[in-house]
């Protein structure tokens, strides 16, 4: 009877080890997944930063070419589209607001 108690034993102990380095795995998946997401987040924001800081660059430029101080091709052919697409906007802001007002 002793050689079954002890077999159980082991089997037991044996079970305790696999489930305890299985815990111990999925706590450092479930780590790495946080720290996966920590970096992605910062990747975004830098990636925004970069975003912000071309808009900056553009801005630069185009306020430049609206008073006459560049006189660049590439940029006057940009300002023209970004005319064009403001005076759609005002179009659309136009008919947004005559169905507000019925």
């Amino acid at each position: 009877m002793s050689g079954f108690f002890d077999k159980a034993m082991d089997v037991a102990k044996s079970a305790a080890v696999v489930t305890g380095e299985a815990a111990k795995k999925a706590a450092e998946k479930t780590q790495d997944t946080i720290e996966i997401t920590k970096i992605n987040a910062k990747i975004r924001d830098e990636k925004d930063n970069i975003e912000k800081i071309k808009a900056e660059i553009g801005s630069y430029f185009l306020d430049k070419f609206d008073s006459g101080e560049l006189t660049d091709a590439f940029v006057a052919t940009k300002a023209q589209s970004i005319q064009s697409i403001q005076g759609t906007i005002a179009d659309l802001e136009s008919k947004l607001a005559t169905i507000k007002d019925k």
